[in-house]
């Protein structure tokens, strides 16, 4: 299949050049064979110029407009010095009528007709094609004449018109070979060049086939390997630099993804064995009413956990899906804070724990520090923060939730007073299943809140972070860039909020 591809790809690339060449060829050839015709035929005009103005230097009329040639010369010893063609030629009255014609003429005419006396002593000269019948009966079938009308006048003071003409028959021939040897050039060059870009596009495509192999050698248990092409130019090293980068994100990605499934797998296996472990038991011999309650808070409890994971998973996968998910509109930071906590609360209560915000303004006119995007993605963000924070608060603490204004940003920070993180684990709690075990913590979690929280945040062309407080407890800050221009957002705009999947 591939080398039928570059079969292909080197027959168009042959079609295009010889269709180019001949497209090139024949404007450039058309125009050179206009011009070498204009050049002929100016030559051929010269010719009949230079023997009309020779004609006029020798001839001489007598007062009965007796022709007499000077210095006992005749018209065919005069002509014989000439390279031109063979001549003819009428001497003529101002009226037309003929007074003296050559040999090759006999008593016919060239023209009946000659250019009026007064457009001739305006002119000087005067050229004309003549063919037909005229033209025939001097020149047999399809002769024609190229003629000059030249006026002269005597040096004693008798206007003439010199008729002079050649026999077009050699321009024509010559500009017939002339289109003939262009019409023969250009079909060999064609075929020359045809066969010159046939070899080498085998040529140039040469690394392409070897790129092609090498990428077809690349396979699912192999996608560390790289493509390296011998002899490559500058062009092709970035090309294939590229595709090495594309290979690397794919292998990150394959691999991520299979940690991701890896990881989903145990926590999703953790639940269900619980699950079916509760109804094994259950199915052994009646139980008591007390038992059969135990039983089902059990089974409820790791239903809720079964049913996070999932609702995480989803979001997860949502938030690394692009912005094709995204409802943008513009909202203010201090409302996704306040309803975030909002949606904590109950979870804060249970833990006794409390929270404490400060908001902030910017601006002259104090106006909300405004950014631009998802609200159900934001609040599942800054939720999955919150209840991290409340997992690891010691009882009757505070967790502190500031919203400060940047000139570019506006950066949100949820500081608890837990244990901290471990200095080496700080980028790993942001990892997919990664979570760091808390002294005192009814359970781990999932590990997929803060993960998603980082989705979110970049999805948004924002950061998060994490960093550990000098008086103890760990601070979590997101930086999102700050909305100045956008419009306030109409109502049908809002998107429902989600619950949020718990660290």
């Amino acid at each position: 299949m591939g080398i039928r591809i570059f079969q292909s790809m080197r027959l168009r690339l042959a079609v295009y050049h010889v269709v180019v060449f001949a497209i090139v060829q024949t404007i450039l050839g058309f125009a050179f064979l206009s011009f070498r015709r204009a050049q002929t035929s100016e030559q051929f005009d010269e010719c009949l110029r230079g023997q009309a103005s020779s004609f006029a230097q020798v001839i001489n009329i007598a007062e009965n407009y007796t022709v007499v040639w000077a210095r006992d010369a005749n018209i065919s010893q005069f002509a014989s010095g000439f390279s031109c063609a063979e001549f003819y030629h009428h001497i003529r009255k101002p009226n037309g009528e003929i007074i003296e014609s050559s040999g090759n003429v006999a008593d016919r005419m060239m023209t009946s007709v000659v250019p009026s006396p007064d457009d001739l002593k305006r002119r000087r000269e005067f050229y004309e094609t003549v063919d037909g019948d005229a033209a025939e009966a001097i020149l047999g079938p399809d002769g024609r004449f190229r003629v000059l009308y030249f006026w002269h006048v005597t040096d004693g003071g008798q206007p003439l018109v010199i008729q002079v003409a050649m026999n077009l028959a050699s321009l024509d021939r010559a500009n017939e070979q002339l289109m003939a040897t262009f019409i023969s050039i250009s079909v060999i060059s064609l075929i020359a060049g045809g066969i010159a870009i046939w070899l080498i596009a085998d040529r140039a495509m040469r690394p392409w086939r070897e790129i092609r192999s090498e990428a077809g050698k690349i396979s699912v248990g192999s996608l560390g390997q790289r493509i390296e092409v011998s002899d490559a130019d500058a062009e092709l090293s970035e090309v294939t630099d590229s595709l090495n980068d594309v290979l690397e994100r794919v292998d990150r990605a394959f691999k991520a993804q299979n940690e991701f499934l890896t990881n989903a797998a145990h926590e999703l296996q953790t639940p269900v064995s619980v699950l079916l472990g509760e109804a094994q038991i259950l199915q052994r011999k009646e139980r008591t009413k007390e038992e059969y309650v135990d039983y089902l808070v059990t089974i409820e409890g790791e239903m809720r956990r079964l049913s996070g994971i999932i609702e995480g998973m989803l979001t997860l996968a949502k938030t690394r899906a692009g912005t094709r998910i995204l409802r943008l509109s513009q909202l203010s930071a201090n409302d996704l804070v306040m309803d975030s906590m909002e949606n904590c609360q109950a979870l804060a209560t249970l833990r006794n724990v409390q929270f404490s915000a400060a908001l902030a303004m910017y601006g002259d006119d104090d106006r909300e520090p405004n950014v631009h995007g998802d609200r159900r993605m934001l609040v599942v963000m800054i939720d999955n923060i919150l209840r991290n924070s409340i997992r690891v608060s010691p009882v009757g603490e505070k967790i502190q939730v500031t919203v400060v204004v940047f000139d570019d940003h506006v950066g949100i920070s949820v500081s608890d007073r837990g244990p901290g993180i471990p200095a080496a684990q700080i980028e790993e709690v942001f990892k997919d299943f990664k979570s760091i075990p808390v002294r005192g913590a009814k359970n781990g979690g999932a590990g997929i809140g803060l993960a998603i929280a980082r989705s979110v945040a970049e999805l948004h062309g924002g950061e998060i972070s994490a960093s550990n407080h000098p008086d103890g407890g760990a601070c979590f800050t997101v930086k999102l860039p700050l909305d100045v221009d956008s419009a306030t957002p109409p109502a049908d705009a809002i998107a429902e909020h989600a619950d949020p999947s718990d660290e």
